[in-house]
């Protein structure tokens, strides 16, 4: 059982995942659609830098393999 009185796995009937959600919430202090919504916006906003990076890195290959 887990400080939190969880008992984390092995059981039978699992743990409770809503139980689990909300203490990873409050682990966070942030809220879980604030926060998904920041990562995405920070994933699109080096979504180029990473194209890029792809291009060059598919040009080094095909130049080490000529």
């Amino acid at each position: 059982m887990s400080a939190s009185g969880l008992q984390l796995g092995g059981g039978t009937a699992g743990p409770d995942l809503a139980a689990l959600r909300t203490l990873l919430r409050e682990a966070t202090l942030r809220p879980e659609a604030g926060a998904s919504g920041e990562l995405i916006a920070d994933l699109t906003a080096v979504q180029a830098a990473l194209a890029g990076a792809r291009a060059r890195a598919a040009r080094w290959v095909e130049v080490a393999r000529a």
